[in-house]
């Protein structure tokens, strides 16, 4: 009869093993794949842009700027539009709007003709705020281009493409995202 405990201890050392190599070529594959890169290039576009909008002082994160800028786009949006819009749960972007109105960006009124919404839009501080704003995209912009050692719009434009492209794929049209445009 074998003894059970040994026949664990082989294969837990041989699983270890396993994950072992496991772990260590996945990490060396990430390294050299699209999605180890496009994580390098966010997290660092994400580092750029948040030492540019703490430099302009504005109460303001870069993951809080889809929610701002849906509601300059739209003007007058409700929480559940702006959701779709830049496709985050309602939750967070409820949190976002509170902390905007906190620091007197946008204003929310009461939809006119459904009670169980607001609309939401910028305050005059709000609409000065996305001038710094695009002052900081811009930098941004400039930044990267500077840094990139390929034609950027070229790069921009195979990014689009390829967004595009993997959003139509099959299954996922069920994902209930609009990309914000002018209303």
């Amino acid at each position: 009869m074998v003894d059970i405990s040994t026949k664990f201890t082989f294969a837990g050392n041989f699983n270890f093993h396993i994950v072992k190599n496991i772990k260590e070529n996945f990490l060396e594959g990430l390294e050299h794949s699209f999605f180890g890169q496009l994580r390098k290039v966010l997290v660092a576009s994400h580092r750029i842009s948040s030492k540019l909008i703490a430099e302009t002082k504005l109460p303001l994160q870069v993951d809080q700027l889809p929610v701002f800028m849906a509601i300059y786009i739209h003007d007058q949006i409700s929480q559940q539009e702006i959701a779709n819009n830049i496709c985050r749960d309602k939750a967070s972007v409820k949190r976002t709007i509170s902390h905007l109105e906190k620091n007197g960006l946008v204003k929310i009124q009461p939809h006119p003709t459904d009670k169980r919404a607001n609309l939401i839009s910028l305050t005059e501080e709000g609409n000065k705020a996305v001038l710094l704003i695009n002052d900081v995209i811009e930098e941004v912009n400039k930044t990267i281009k500077e840094a990139a050692a390929t034609d950027v719009d070229l790069l921009t434009n195979a990014l689009k493409s390829l967004g595009e492209k993997l959003a139509s794929l099959p299954g996922l049209d069920d994902i209930h995202c609009q990309h914000i445009q002018n209303s």
